[in-house]
Parts: structure tokens; C-alpha cells; sequence
């Protein structure tokens, strides 16, 4: 068991900041850790006086960093569930962080589960067996949160429903470890000292609703560099259930970069409004799942040379404008976009599916057995050339299955040379 102690936090209170009807709680173990459901480990209403018991969703957590105290939250919940009204650390400055007195909320073993405001707390460290939940509702005067950093370990979760305000933004995601993010709005707050920010997962990051990084910038700030880094590697899972979209400001950049790992796509999933000065990039193995009745596409990404995709689930990847070093296609359908799109080293897997919106594309896959092929009516134009190929075995299974996919627009397909073409007379003719 960890052990408890007594140390109570100097506090200043500011009510305003919470609803009249909610009762400070005051945690009473400093620096260690400390069970929640123990009664003698708080103070309710007073931090000298108030009574011992176990705050509720009737309570917030108020604790001072500018005391020279440490102020950390560091919950034992003891395998149970519990609620709070809010959290708040009053005069959380740049130099009780510098100080080392930032204020951290640690968790192991249970649910926790704030309510409402949640402002000032610097950093969160979620433990094995513990869940943290911030809700959207009961947000008042002080609005978003303002985090440092989100450390999630092992079997550790945290989810957040209402939108945070970063400053100094580092999360990591260990293997093992969830972060949830369900508002589509990431807020991030650019100082002087602190013009990068990041999320490093090897874990598993989900984005059901998508998401938007919002800019807010002081004076200090309005002509300098600022980034925003997405990092997925190693066996890290990175869901996307919507769009993702730049609204960066002035010089600020904005990368995604999947070097290892899964990114999966729950619904339909683009990357929209990024510049040439913001990244999107794939290097290194990378599993892209694209799920039942989703879509994923690829438009803007660059690829390392060691870059090498594997599409698995039954949607469909749409192929941006520059070709990927390796493809394997083992589920669902890709699309190509333009005739540049697909490499050299592409397989198809039996009962996926090439989808054809351009002219042109040339490919030799070196597996393409049991694959299957769509084509867009735009391009079935007499004469156009749907596929050019170096194998002459492909070419004709290629043939084969263009002439099925084109037959209900009216159209055929023969060979000519290294290409498919579109024609209106039997493909046989021409053999």
C-alpha cells in the first residue's frame, strides 16, 4: 500500500471561480500518495478546520502552488469510481514552474471523473488501472483548462469531453496507455518560452470527431516560429473519426508525422488547409486501416524512403499526389487519384479492389490475384488509357477485369501495346 501522510496545502480561496453551492476539498498528503476514499485524507471547507470525509461531485479540489509547498494530487482511488465538481490551483505562475512547484493530478487504480473546471492544473499523470475523465458540462468563469503536459502510462486512460487550452503542450502516450479526445478542437496557447508543442503516442490516441488546432498567441509571440507535432511510432494506434484540419496563424506549423504503428481511419478522414510549411508524413512500416463505410485520404503526404504501407480493413484509401516507396493493399479498396500515385513495389491482396479516377496509371503489381477493379465514369472516355503495364500477364487479367467494370457504362476495354484502353468495340477483336 503507498503511503499516506498528513501535510495540509496553504490555500487562498476564490469562490468565484466555482458555484456557490460547491464546498472546497483540500487533500491532505503532499508529495505522496494518498487514497482517496480514506476520509482522513481531506478537509472539507476549510483547510484547517474543515471536517474529514470524501469529496463528491458537490466538491472542488483547491490547492496553492505559491506556498512553497509541492502541490500534487497524487490519487490512490483504490479500485473505486468517483466525481468532482472541479479542480483549481490558484497563482500557477512560469516561476513556481520553473521552481518546480507546478501543480500535477496523478492517478492509479479506479475512475475519476471531473464535472466541471478543471483550470490551472499544469499536468496530468495517469497510472495503470486509472481512468480520468474531464467533462464539458458545468464550465464556467475561468473557461478551457490549461495543461502543461499529460503523461498516460501503461493500462492508464484519459479522455477529455471538453476542449483544453494547452500551454507548454507535451503529451506522451505510452504503449498501452489511451488518451481520448473527443472534442474536435485542441487549444493551444503560444508564450515565448514555449513555441513547440507535441503528442508523442506509442499507445493508442483516439480522435473520434476529429480534429482542429486553435491558435492564440501574445504580443511576445506574433512573429515568431511556433510548432504543433503529432508523433504515432511503434506499435502506437492512432484513430481519426473525422477531418483534420490546420487553422494555424502567421509563422506557426503544424506536422503529423506516422513513422511506426497504426493510423485508422472510423469514418470518412481527409487533412485539410495545411501549407508547405506544415508536415504530413509517413516513413518506416505503417499499418493504414480503414474501416466499414469509412474513407482515408492521402492528399499532401510525403513519404521517407523506408516508407511502407499496408491497407488493411474493407474502406477505401484514396492516394494522395506522391508515390509511396511500398504498398500492400490486404483489405478494402485504394483509389487512385493520379497516375504518379502508385509504386513500383504495390500487391494486391484476393478480394480487394484498384479504383481508377485518372488515366494512365501504370503499375506491375507483384501480387494481384482475386483483386478486383472499379473505374470512375469520368475517365471512360474511347481511347483513354486506363492501365499501362510491363507484365503481360497482369495486363491481361487486367484487361479482363477493366472490361467487367467498364461494360455497364457502355464501354469496353482491348490492348494496345503495354496499355488498357477504353474503346466501344470488343476488347477480343483486338487481341
Amino acid at each position: 500500500m503507498k503511503k499516506l501522510c498528513v501535510a495540509v496545502f496553504g490555500v487562498c480561496v476564490m469562490l468565484g471561480a466555482f458555484a456557490a453551492d460547491e464546498v472546497p476539498a483540500y487533500w491532505q498528503c503532499g508529495s505522496n500518495w494518498g487514497l482517496f476514499d480514506e476520509p482522513t485524507n481531506w478537509k472539507i471547507g476549510d483547510p484547517e478546520t474543515g471536517s474529514a470525509g470524501v469529496p463528491g461531485a458537490g466538491n472542488y479540489v483547491w490547492i496553492s502552488p505559491d506556498k512553497g509547498n509541492t502541490p500534487l494530487l497524487k490519487f490512490d482511488l483504490n479500485g473505486g469510481t468517483y466525481a468532482l465538481g472541479g479542480i483549481s490551483a490558484l497563482n500557477t505562475t512560469a516561476e513556481a514552474v520553473a521552481n518546480g512547484r507546478s501543480t500535477t493530478l496523478s492517478a492509479t487504480n479506479g475512475i475519476l471523473t471531473v464535472q466541471g473546471n478543471v483550470s490551472y492544473i499544469l499536468s496530468y499523470d495517469i497510472w495503470d488501472g486509472a481512468t480520468v475523465r474531464l467533462n464539458a458540462n458545468l464550465r464556467r468563469s475561468w473557461g478551457a483548462t490549461t495543461v502543461s503536459k499529460v503523461a498516460v502510462h501503461s493500462g492508464g486512460w484519459f479522455e477529455e469531453v471538453g476542449k483544453l487550452q494547452f500551454q507548454h503542450y507535451q503529451v506522451t502516450v505510452e504503449e498501452g496507455g489511451t488518451y481520448v479526445h473527443t472534442p474536435t478542437s485542441f487549444g493551444v496557447y503560444y508564450k515565448s518560452s514555449d513555441l513547440n508543442n507535441g503528442l508523442t503516442n506509442r499507445g493508442r490516441f483516439e480522435a473520434p470527431n476529429g480534429i482542429t488546432v486553435t491558435y492564440t498567441t501574445d504580443s511576445s509571440t506574433s512573429a515568431k516560429d511556433g510548432r504543433t507535432t503529432y508523433r504515432n511510432e511503434g506499435n502506437g494506434i492512432f484513430l481519426l473519426g473525422g477531418e483534420v484540419t490546420s487553422t494555424t496563424q502567421k509563422t506557426q506549423s503544424y506536422y503529423y508525422e506516422f513513422v511506426g504503428g497504426t493510423l485508422e481511419a472510423s469514418n470518412d478522414v481527409a487533412f485539410v488547409g495545411f501549407r508547405d510549411m506544415d508536415r504530413l508524413f509517413f516513413d518506416n512500416a505503417v499499418e493504414v486501416k480503414v474501416d466499414d463505410d469509412s474513407s482515408l485520404t492521402l492528399a499532401g503526404f510525403q513519404y521517407g524512403e523506408n516508407a511502407a504501407l499496408t491497407k488493411t480493413g474493407p474502406g477505401k484509401l484514396t492516394l494522395g499526389e506522391n508515390a509511396i516507396p511500398s504498398l500492400a493493399v490486404n483489405g478494402g479498396t485504394a483509389e487512385v487519384l493520379l497516375e504518379s500515385a502508385l509504386p513500383a513495389a504495390v500487391s494486391f491482396a484476393d478480394g480487394t479492389t484498384l479504383r481508377l479516377v485518372t488515366t494512365g496509371t501504370e503499375l506491375a503489381p507483384t501480387s494481384y490475384e482475386g483483386m478486383a477493379f472499379e473505374v470512375d465514369e469520368s475517365v471512360c472516355t474511347v481511347g483513354a488509357t486506363l492501365i499501362i503495364s510491363s507484365d503481360a500477364d497482369f495486363l491481361a487479367y487486367a484487361r479482363d477485369g477493366l472490361a467487367a467494370a467498364v461494360e455497364p457504362l457502355g464501354f469496353s476495354v482491348r490492348i494496345a501495346g503495354d496499355a488498357v484502353k477504353v474503346t466501344q468495340e470488343s476488347d477480343y477483336m483486338f487481341d
